[in-house]
């Protein structure tokens, strides 16, 4: 099971994501699809690079790398960014509370 910091650092890799995506969309030219996914392959790629997150999320960036390449570029992933970050948000709990 995952800690509660692993969860933590993995939903703001996927809120940062969801983020660029979003302002990709809002402040780029209408484009196809495949041309926002090739956005989003090049922030995977840049954040992997440049060591934008823990270590630990490595295994995250080329998951989502493999899968966007395996399944095509035409695909929408927003949605799966989307649906992954809510998923990791329900799974949250707050921080035990310890009384004295």
């Amino acid at each position: 099971m995952m800690s509660h910091e692993q969860l933590s650092q993995r939903l703001h890799f996927y809120y940062c994501a969801i983020v660029a995506a979003l302002m990709n969309e809002r402040y780029g030219f209408p484009v196809p699809q495949v041309a926002k996914n090739q956005f989003l392959l090049r922030w995977l790629d840049n954040a992997q690079r440049n060591k934008s997150f823990q270590a630990e999320l490595i295994n995250e960036i080329r998951w989502l790398r493999r899968k966007m390449l395996t399944d095509g570029l035409a695909h929408d992933y927003l949605p799966m960014l989307k649906m992954i970050y809510r998923h990791g948000q329900s799974m949250m709990t707050p921080a035990p509370v310890v009384l004295l």
